[in-house]
């Protein structure tokens, strides 16, 4: 790299970290809980006014109408004032201002906080700050640069493979075995509790061939991607058939997945039979010792 890259290079990050910027900061909360969400302002230049819009998803987050201004942010002898407006189901409009028209004090902190409540919907969720105006001591405008923030609602979710485990029909003496995956799909820890275990003809393991351990964490996909636990489980069913008959049995349990905490029932089923054979012979089979064989 030539000294007049470096150069170039070394100013333009001064100059990006020397501007204006409106932030809003990034969070990580449980599901259908109540969180401050924070509005930073770092200011180089004179800024006496700040409008701008905070936009979310109506759908995950309602706000609860409240919020914070904190004025030491602002200044020692702070007289600014704040009004929020809900301007839709996704967007409320803030205006901080000083009646005497005084500049925010430079430096870099957290302006206000807003009063929310998330969904029990796990994921990534932006919240953005637009329609920005900062007005200068001279009346001009400042250029801020605007970063959104992101916040994550932390939830398990529950999938699994089957809501019935049927080995089909198996021949009298011989072994079988099904599998049944378990996986949680969320972004946070899943507990899966045994509710009722009526096994008794079939078998349960775990992919190991060990007892299985109740309850159930599993970590998420992201967090095992990292070298954490694990997201998936396999519940290994095993079947004997050493008697005729038809076989169900049942195994439930719960998960603390928040969208579904009803109990999952699997049935295991089975049916053994027999290859029973019914021989016919005729007189000339008879005499040319000759069989002719039935299946049934």
């Amino acid at each position: 790299m030539s000294n007049l890259i470096r150069v170039f290079v070394l100013l333009f990050g001064v100059l990006i970290y020397s501007q204006d910027t409106l932030s809003v900061k990034d969070g990580a909360y449980g599901y259908d809980q109540e969180f401050k969400l924070d509005v930073n302002l770092k200011t180089e230049s004179d800024i006496k006014a700040l409008q701008f819009d905070l936009n979310f998803d109506e759908n995950n987050f309602t706000y609860a109408s409240t919020y914070s201004l904190y004025k030491d942010r602002l200044g020692t002898d702070s007289d600014h004032t704040i009004t929020v407006k809900k301007v839709s189901d996704s967007k409320i409009r803030v205006l901080i201002y000083s009646p005497s028209n005084k500049p925010f004090d430079k430096g870099d902190g957290k302006l206000v906080d807003f009063d929310f409540k998330n969904s029990i919907n796990y994921g990534d969720y932006s919240f953005s700050v637009t329609n920005v105006v900062a007005s200068l001591v001279d009346n001009s405008s400042a250029n801020l640069i605007l970063v959104n923030g992101t916040i994550r609602t932390k939830a398990p979710g529950f999938w699994k493979q089957y809501s019935q485990v049927n080995f089909g029909s198996i021949y009298k003496g011989s072994t079988d075995s099904r599998t049944l995956d378990l996986q949680n799909t969320g972004n946070s820890d899943l507990t899966i509790t045994l509710v009722k275990n009526e096994l008794s003809k079939f078998t349960l393991k775990d992919s190991s061939g060990n007892d299985v351990e109740w309850p159930i964490v599993l970590t998420s996909k992201e967090d095992s991607d990292n070298g954490i636990g694990n997201w998936s489980y396999q519940l290994v069913f095993g079947f004997e058939a050493d008697a005729n008959g038809t076989y169900e049995e049942v195994i439930s349990f719960t998960t603390d997945e928040p969208k579904n905490d009803t109990v999952h029932e699997i049935k295991v089923t089975a049916t053994v039979y027999n290859e029973n054979k019914l021989v016919v012979k005729s007189n000339s089979d008879v005499y040319n010792d000759q069989e002719s064989k039935i299946n049934v």
